[in-house]
């Protein structure tokens, strides 16, 4: 899913502060590939979160808007 998806490890890549972003897509994957539902929603929500709290910050508004509508499709493809 992620792989065919806007938000993967390379679409926010170099994005924010350090790896964090491409870490919790790490993440969220990990938990998609095990199974773990609930991990996926979580994650992807923190991700979500982070990205907020870093725009206009390290990510720039329309980058940040970009990626939290591409995460919110995810969301909405999966029973969170």
């Amino acid at each position: 899913m992620f792989s065919q998806h806007p938000v993967h490890g390379a679409a926010v890549q170099g994005v924010g502060p350090g790896t964090s972003l491409a870490d919790k897509v790490a993440g969220a994957q990990t938990s998609l590939s095990s199974g773990d539902t609930p991990g996926v929603c979580t994650t992807l929500s923190a991700l979500i979160n982070q990205i907020q709290a870093q725009t206009g910050k390290t990510i720039p508004l329309a980058k940040a808007d970009e990626l939290i509508a591409d995460v919110l499709q995810i969301q909405a493809q999966m029973p969170c």
